[in-house]
């Protein structure tokens, strides 16, 4: 599952999780969540449905989940997602798109590190400052919650920091994979109230059907 010899979605031989082919999709002007036409990099509908200034998804759940995994475990066989070229492009797109001065914020993760740091570019890491949201303790994990349960919490998972001020007044936030949105929706909220006036959003991985499949909701 960690070392896969083939595309992970065509089942082609690959020298990495998605071949040129299926890694070029990825650069489509296509929201891989609505299926909608990118507008500057971001998809505006589904931005407008969280209050988000922009929404960008790179890629399906079931494809690079592997490669999600192979990091969050901290494998020392990491696969590569694609062409680091090709990777990098992503996120170049998406900072000329913003064109403004911005920070970037990376959704806590339930343990301190978060493996997104260590993949980023380093024209978008260095944007990273000091953590603007807590998450708050002794919550129970949203991997274990169904779509109700989510839904009714989403305003208690996170809170700011103390003595936090913002640097500029857009911010990116970046999170691993997105299912119900409720994660994303506090952390929008809360950054909003702090006095961002542009939230983007990119999330690696959308799974449209992880909780139906798993509860059958």
């Amino acid at each position: 599952m960690f070392c896969p010899v083939h595309c992970v979605a065509c089942e082609i031989d690959a020298a990495s999780l998605l071949c040129d082919s299926c890694s070029e999709q990825i650069l489509s002007q296509v929201c891989i969540k609505c299926k909608n036409f990118l507008e500057d990099g971001f998809c505006r509908r589904c931005a407008s449905e969280m209050n988000m200034t922009g929404f960008r998804v790179l890629a399906p759940y079931s494809v690079i989940k592997p490669w999600i995994y192979s990091h969050k475990l901290n494998l020392n066989h990491k696969p590569e997602l694609m062409d680091a070229r090709r990777f990098h492009a992503i996120f170049d797109t998406i900072e000329r798109s913003i064109n403004k001065p911005f920070s970037v914020e990376i959704v806590p993760s339930e343990n301190c590190n978060s493996w997104i740091e260590n993949i980023l570019p380093n024209f978008m890491y260095k944007r990273i400052g000091s953590s603007t949201l807590k998450r708050i303790e002794d919550q129970l994990a949203q991997k274990y919650l169904n779509r109700e349960e989510r839904s009714r919490r989403r305003r208690g998972l996170f809170k700011v920091r103390q003595d936090i001020s913002i640097r500029t007044d857009a911010i990116v936030l970046i999170d691993d994979v997105m299912s119900t949105g409720a994660t994303l929706e506090c952390c929008i909220s809360l950054l909003l109230g702090l006095g961002y006036k542009e939230v983007y959003v990119v999330v690696f991985a959308y799974q449209d059907r992880l909780y139906k499949e798993k509860y059958g909701h």
